[in-house]
């Protein structure tokens, strides 16, 4: 189904009469008007479905498939858009319990953990529709070993959220009534990896369970906690996502939880270098940082001229909602005096928005 209106505020854009669109066939470029032009305003060759919602002068459109997202506006001069009306993803921790034990783990989660109460969980799924949230990326704990996470996959699906998830199990994907509904339901899930046999083990279970796709394997991502193994071991772990044209993500160590205690490798001041020495000989995969890598490393971000494509404030687009202690704040790592919690069962709506309002506001 089209938005009505954002069609017709982008037939209006297209009727301005200084308004000129070029282009050639599908054999070469158009050649006139080769300066001063400008990139088409909206994707006009993409794989996957956009989804859109309008706050104020500005348009954000997400790729249910990819998650990719662009933020334009069809006004002239608009107002820089720093900060979103509500979330565009939820970070959703549904769950305490999880039997790795990872030494690194900021959460401490643990087998003693607990899940969180499901009737929460639904009242905070049926607000996130009322905000439009986009997409909720699902973590814990181990989310895929609660024992609603089936349930939650459908709740999403049915509240028109893509559901994003992040895993360190494999159990799951011998269960072909979760593989089901991720096939049906999910964006994308990524696996927590310690090293490169991590990844090539997990893809090839992956691809056991007919969990990749045929948009270039898209599907499946890792993730990989900067600091929790050696350079050497960090670079291997890029390699093997290359190879596998898997996205990865890139976390900043944090130093709470289980992480205080955790004697990490250092090497904040020579990451960016690695992965541009590793892209001269195409050793480069699809690679996201987190905020707290962001800040990390954000001289050099700035002098290589990365920041456009950097957030690095919590809170402006995205929140967390943890439904355990059923608290919210701008990350799943902030100070313990961030967390707004919940007053009560009611009106869950007007308390994530009022929250996430108070989160990561632009001086």
């Amino acid at each position: 189904m089209v938005d009505k209106e954002f069609f017709d505020e982008l037939f209006r854009y297209y009727q301005q009469e200084n308004l000129v669109i070029v282009g050639g066939n599908d054999n070469e470029e158009h050649r006139r008007f080769t300066e001063g032009r400008q990139p088409h305003v909206v994707p006009t060759e993409s794989s996957g479905v956009f989804v859109c919602r309008k706050d104020g002068q500005w348009w954000t459109l997400m790729n249910r498939f990819s998650g990719a997202k662009i933020r334009l506006s069809l006004q002239k001069d608009p107002k820089p858009y720093v900060k979103a009306k509500s979330p565009e993803l939820v970070d959703l921790k549904i769950t305490n319990y999880c039997p790795f034990g990872c030494d690194y783990c900021y959460q401490d989660s643990t087998e003693n953990g607990k899940h969180g109460d499901i009737k929460k969980i639904d009242q905070i799924l049926m607000a996130m529709d009322d905000l439009e949230v986009f997409e909720v990326a699902i973590g814990g704990g181990e989310p895929t070993m609660s024992p609603h996470f089936a349930y939650i996959l459908k709740q999403c699906k049915r509240h028109s959220i893509v559901p994003n998830f992040t895993t360190r199990n494999h159990a799951w994907l011998k269960d072909e009534s979760i593989t089901e509904l991720v096939r049906e339901s999910t964006g994308r899930f990524a696996y927590s990896v310690d090293n490169s046999m991590d990844a090539y083990r997990i893809y090839m279970a992956v691809e056991a369970a007919k969990l990749l796709n045929d948009h270039n394997e898209r599907r499946l991502s890792f993730q990989y906690v900067m600091g929790s193994g050696s350079q050497e071991t960090f670079k291997s772990v890029v390699k093997a996502a290359c190879d596998l044209h898997c996205d990865l993500t890139l976390l900043g160590f944090k130093e709470v939880g289980r992480g205080k205690g955790y004697q990490y490798w250092d090497y904040s001041k020579e990451w960016l270098n690695v992965l541009e020495e590793m892209k001269k000989d195409k050793y480069i995969p699809r690679i996201g940082i987190d905020t707290a890598l962001a800040n990390e490393a954000k001289n050099e971000l700035y002098k290589k001229k990365y920041e456009p494509l950097v957030c690095f404030k919590e809170g402006t687009f995205s929140m967390y909602i943890d439904a355990v202690e059923m608290r919210m704040g701008p990350s799943s790592f902030c100070d313990t005096d961030e967390y707004v919690p919940f007053k009560d069962d009611r009106d869950f709506s007007t308390q994530i928005e009022m929250a996430f309002r108070s989160f990561g506001n632009a001086k």
